[in-house]
């Protein structure tokens, strides 16, 4: 095996096993509180896994069809940064909610 092979597993690994713990965490906050950020936050947790998933497969499924592969990458790219951003909103919301309880 490679370099380029060994560094591509080592770091598949690390953004598996952090996936991992978002969804845990996630899971987490959303069993304490059951509110608006919570749902966003897992859901854009679920939506990230989901599209990690389709990146991995999508070359498989697409092999041959070079144009196609290129318009659902395309897609794919929209849809990972969606769910960043909704993780990211519900994050945000989240701590908001947070500071706002730290102060009363």
């Amino acid at each position: 095996m490679n370099d380029f092979m060994t560094s591509a597993i080592i770091g598949n690994a690390f953004s598996g096993i952090s996936q991992l713990l978002l969804l845990i965490g996630s899971i987490i906050i959303l069993n304490k509180q059951k509110n608006t950020a919570s749902f966003l936050i897992l859901f854009g947790t679920i939506a990230m896994i989901l599209v990690s998933f389709a990146v991995i497969l999508a070359p498989f499924f697409l092999e041959g069809y070079a144009e196609k592969a290129l318009g659902v990458q395309s897609k794919l790219s929209i849809l990972g940064g969606l769910s960043r951003f909704i993780f990211a909103l519900g994050l945000l919301l989240f701590s908001i909610r947070l500071i706002k309880k730290v102060k009363e």
